[in-house]
């Protein structure tokens, strides 16, 4: 079974046609963090995870994600090769099957509640 799952934060949305039929394509970075104990201190680490989504997908997340806004992802993970300068390089992204922004729901639940009205999210609908 080749099934991921991360909560991270959203860096570098890229959204853009690609191909003869303009599909659409999003890419974006989730960055996790991870911590451990060296010498008696806590130290964090980033890490960085490419993923992608296609078409329908894509034009559904486009419009919920922003940079900064924690996500969580469901997919799988996907190796591919792309030549550079003449070098194969290998790339490992998540080829994203599910997207949940739990902020974007707390935002619309806030407002519709009257508690809290966020102004800066653009809701898709």
């Amino acid at each position: 079974m080749n099934k991921v799952i991360l909560g991270g934060i959203v860096d570098r949305i890229e959204s853009k046609q690609v191909g003869e039929n303009n599909n659409s394509l999003l890419t974006f970075t989730v960055i996790t963090t991870s911590s451990y104990i060296r010498n008696g201190e806590t130290v964090e680490s980033n890490q960085y995870h490419r993923a992608q989504c296609w078409n329908q997908k894509a034009d559904l997340y486009s419009a919920q994600i922003a940079d900064g806004q924690y996500v969580v992802i469901t997919g799988r993970l996907q190796n591919r090769s792309y030549e550079q300068d003449g070098v194969t390089k290998w790339i490992t992204q998540i080829d994203v099957e599910d997207l949940d922004a739990p902020g974007l729901e707390m935002a619309v639940a806030s407002s519709s509640n009257g508690t809290a009205t966020d102004t800066t999210t653009d809701l898709p609908f």
